[in-house]
């Protein structure tokens, strides 16, 4: 009887211990978020961009992560500004009559995984948003895919 009240006490201190341990899936998060901030990008947990259809049906916003990278050169569009490419649920494609900012952002947005479901460009840097699907390779993917962004944008 005295063993099975002092096994009972021992995992009553210890339940908690465990219980604030992180999961597998968080570990996960964790690593991707600071292979992230080594790569010089700033990571910021945020509702993601919602879709036309989602915003009209008046939906709950979905929680994902953004992932900003900030500018560095000089030459880059001063100001407050805001250009969001969103991946529609419908076939993609690009508006004819937007500006070549907003082409450009949904052409590559297009290439991009389904992963990710938009890109912003703002006078803070060039932002992805997605649901951290992936490991620390995607991570390197995107990276280069927002450092290719930035050269681009820097020609408009």
């Amino acid at each position: 009887m005295t063993y099975l009240i002092v096994f009972l006490v021992m995992a009553l201190v210890i339940s908690p211990v465990f219980w604030m341990m992180p999961s597998p899936r968080q570990k996960r998060q964790m690593a991707l978020r600071q292979r992230a901030m080594s790569l010089g990008l700033s990571v910021q947990i945020c509702d993601l961009p919602q879709t036309h259809r989602a915003r009209v049906r008046q939906e709950a916003p979905e929680r994902g992560v953004n992932y900003l990278l900030p500018w560095r050169r000089k030459g880059v569009k001063t100001g407050t500004f805001k250009y969001l490419a969103v991946r529609e649920l419908e076939s993609p494609s690009v508006e004819t009559d937007a500006t070549e900012v907003e082409q450009l952002l949904s052409k590559t947005l297009i290439g991009l995984p389904n992963e990710v479901l938009a890109l912003e460009y703002t006078s803070s840097g060039v932002a992805i948003y997605w649901r951290e699907k992936g490991g620390a390779e995607f991570v390197d993917f995107l990276h280069r895919q927002l450092e290719a962004l930035c050269v681009e944008l820097s020609r408009l």
